[in-house]
């Protein structure tokens, strides 16, 4: 029989239960749940999100060990800053040495990744 201070397993399981769900209330009721579901979105307005930078950079960098001078002049990145769902700028390894087709990009701002490369002179 049960003594005096004796908590029985079903009792244990319906506290469990209900903090769970006071826990899944709360969080609705602050928009918890929307950063659970979806996710925290990875562009802030006006910023590309600097994971993605780092690794453009560093995909240019290993062209450059490469030698491969059409990956290192030609890549375009190209990214929306301001969240309207369509690319505004789009980046290039070094400006001073790209020879991106400019055809394809019309209406973007350019940016330079400012990679350096002694290995490959010019584009």
């Amino acid at each position: 029989m049960y003594k005096k201070g004796d908590i029985s397993l079903n009792y244990i399981i319906i506290a469990a239960l209900a903090l769970v769900a006071l826990v899944v209330i709360i969080l609705f009721f602050t928009g918890g749940m929307q950063k659970l579901i979806t996710g925290q979105k990875e562009v802030v307005e006006g910023v590309v999100p600097n994971w993605k930078i780092s690794a453009w950079t560093t995909r240019c960098e290993f062209a450059c060990t490469q030698q491969n001078k059409v990956d290192f002049c030609k890549t375009v990145f190209k990214a929306d800053t301001n969240n309207d769902k369509q690319d505004d700028t789009y980046y290039v390894c070094n400006s001073a040495k790209s020879s991106e087709d400019t055809t394809t990009l019309t209406g973007l701002t350019k940016q330079s990744l400012e990679v350096q490369c002694d290995k490959i002179p010019t584009c």
